[in-house]
């Protein structure tokens, strides 16, 4: 028994692997096109400074400039995202990952059709984390959120929503979709289970093994009278001298 839940344990590692290279090979593809729109801008530019066509050179510098960092950044993310390495969990900035997982998602948000609405409070603390594992939460969640507007006409908006209370950092995605069905909301989170005809019913899975891995919380909340689903996060912040007074946070309760 010992040996055949080990061996378990290793096809599902390797099943989660394939289901962040799949992730990434996807996000590739949205970035590729992504990328075409500065590098367009920025060889016209060039052009223009080369021709001697530009009568303000140091605003098209300017913008040569901006766009590049455009780029760069972009690939950065992409390379942080796509390394194996060990897991290191120190403390960082939680607006930092939201603002680079938004970027990644940002060109497959667009080619969809989708709003995309951050509401990130300035203040959040600081959270342990490793920071590669908390960007996939994100990406995944803002993605199958994405993904369940597949065939639906409307407005479809996403909206991730992060406050805290000192204690805790509590981050929401939510969006206007069709929502989940009664009969998968008990058990969303468990793997092989989707409400996509192709998804592979791991990524929620994965998500609640990092964040749990994090010391936080993820959830599915309540429908109530809004359309749409819900999933809510919560992580510890990065405070020695809060964790004796955390149970007393309005995000602790699970």
């Amino acid at each position: 028994l010992s040996k055949a839940l080990a061996e378990l344990q290793t096809a599902h590692e390797r099943l989660l692997q394939g289901e962040k290279m799949h992730l990434l090979g996807e996000l590739m593809a949205g970035i590729a096109h992504e990328i075409n729109n500065p590098l367009t801008t920025i060889s016209g530019y060039s052009e223009m400074l080369a021709q001697g066509y530009d009568r303000d050179p140091r605003r098209a510098g300017n913008i040569i400039s901006q766009q590049t960092r455009r780029v760069v950044s972009i690939v950065r993310n992409l390379l942080n995202f796509a390394r194996n390495r060990p897991v290191e969990r120190v403390p960082g900035s939680l607006i930092e990952v939201l603002q680079s997982a938004e970027e990644l998602i940002a060109a497959e948000l667009r080619q969809a059709g989708v709003t995309l609405e951050s509401l990130i409070s300035p203040d959040l603390p600081r959270v342990l984390m490793d920071r590669q594992q908390l960007e996939q939460v994100f990406i995944n969640l803002v993605r199958n959120a994405a993904q369940a507007f597949a065939g639906l006409v409307g407005n479809h908006r996403i909206s991730v929503h992060a406050v805290t209370d000192g204690f805790w950092v509590a981050v929401s995605v939510r969006d206007n979709g069709p929502g989940v069905p009664a009969e998968l909301r008990e058990k969303i989170f468990d793997s092989f289970v989707t409400t996509k005809s192709d998804g592979t019913g791991l990524g929620l899975s994965l998500c609640k093994r990092f964040v749990e891995a994090h010391g936080g919380h993820i959830e599915l909340l309540p429908a109530g009278s809004q359309p749409g689903a819900c999933f809510q996060i919560r992580l510890p912040a990065f405070d020695p001298d809060a964790s004796a007074r955390r149970s007393r946070s309005p995000f602790s309760t699970p």
